[in-house]
């Protein structure tokens, strides 16, 4: 498995989904699943149950920037 960082796509990965939903602690989020966040759009990247503090900003082992 390979974690991409950066905000642009690997050359062979299919475009990102349009953000489906808002991004709330207690949710339980599946990998690939995607969410806004302060109008931004995140794809999972790891399964998790979101924690309080654990915003798609600040933990970018479980969220990628769509």
């Amino acid at each position: 498995m390979t974690l991409y960082t950066g905000t642009s796509n690997p050359p062979d990965d299919p475009p990102d989904d349009p953000p489906s939903g808002t991004w709330a602690a207690g949710t339980v989020y599946q990998v690939g699943d995607v969410v806004t966040y302060n109008g931004v759009g995140y794809k999972c990247i790891q399964s998790h149950q979101a924690q309080p503090g654990w915003t798609p900003e600040n933990v970018p082992a479980l969220w990628q920037r769509a």
